[in-house]
């Protein structure tokens, strides 16, 4: 059996170089944009029938902001719903293209990272061989659904290397080590539960005080806000009409800074009615013995 990339971009190209050294089995990479699956899909969809298709793929808009999909799904279960019979794993998004090197995937001496999601475990262990083979630390993260959660780990990773600097000669590595006497007091979950509390009582100034000084704030349908300053009064005379409540689904890193990401939901504070629900990602630095939160944002499936 053999490897099949769909595409030929710069992911496509990267992970065929090195899955041409270990001659895999049978799966079928996604490497063309996700804007192009819809069109391309469809056609294939018999032929990909009884095969893993490999979703490397993350939904942008042309600037490389998050793209909002319809049914409030991930891009992941959008491109399963074009080919029925296939077995959708979702994989190799968190990593750019950059890193798909033997020299880029090793952290000095640590594997990067690479999340995988998929409702069939039989794929699952198969797309998990392989990312081994090529020289990745693959991470099971559940079902397709959580797909949502690894989409929203990129768009973190893509606005940090885009917007702030790092470039993308950077990557995750996920260490499970178990909690550490030596860490500080108010873990970054903590921030996110005292975010949810000063929302709930309206106190603007309370949700900007879990913020770092030049923190961002990415709102899915208006620009970018950056500064705890600019971000309180961004949120005065909004907060407090809904509650929110976070679902962390993980928190990656073992330092400063570290990263969650996640599940929301927004209730109508009267009825504890879901009015809303999305998924979200948050990056924190430590400041002293107190984590802030450095970066935060969020794709709300009403928008």
């Amino acid at each position: 059996m053999k490897v099949g990339f769909l595409g030929t971009g710069q992911v496509a190209r990267q992970l065929g170089a090195l899955a041409d050294a270990v001659g895999f089995g049978d799966l079928i990479v996604l490497g063309i944009p996700y804007a192009a699956c819809a069109q391309t899909l469809p056609p294939l969809a018999v032929r990909l029938r009884g095969k893993v298709v490999v979703d490397a793929t993350n939904p942008l808009n042309p600037d490389w902001s998050p793209l909002v999909l319809p049914r409030g799904r991930s891009g992941a279960e959008e491109i399963a719903a074009l080919v029925p019979g296939a077995s959708v794993v979702k994989a190799f998004n968190t990593v750019f293209a950059d890193t798909m090197t033997p020299a880029g995937l090793d952290r000095g001496g640590a594997k990067v990272t690479t999340f995988i999601a998929s409702d069939d475990q039989t794929a699952c262990e198969l797309v998990a061989r392989f990312a081994t083979s090529l020289g990745f630390h693959p991470r099971v993260a559940g079902p397709l659904k959580h797909a949502a959660y690894l989409e929203g780990l990129a768009h973190l990773n893509i606005h940090i290397a885009m917007h702030e600097g790092a470039g993308t000669d950077v990557a995750v590595v996920y260490s499970e080590r178990g909690a550490s006497p030596d860490r500080p007091a108010g873990e970054p979950g903590l921030s996110m539960k005292a975010w949810a509390t000063a929302w709930g009582r309206g106190d603007a100034a309370g949700v900007a005080a879990c913020c770092a000084p030049d923190a961002v704030l990415m709102h899915p349908a208006k620009p970018a806000v950056v500064s705890r300053a600019a971000i309180e009064q961004f949120l005065a005379g909004g907060v407090g009409k809904l509650h929110v409540t976070f679902e962390p689904a993980a928190v990656v890193g073992s330092g400063s800074p570290r990263f969650e990401f996640g599940r929301f939901a927004d209730r109508d504070p009267v009825s504890g009615h879901e009015v809303a629900t999305g998924t979200y990602s948050a990056a924190w630095v430590r400041e002293g013995e107190q984590w802030l939160i450095r970066f935060h944002g969020w794709t709300n499936a009403a928008l």
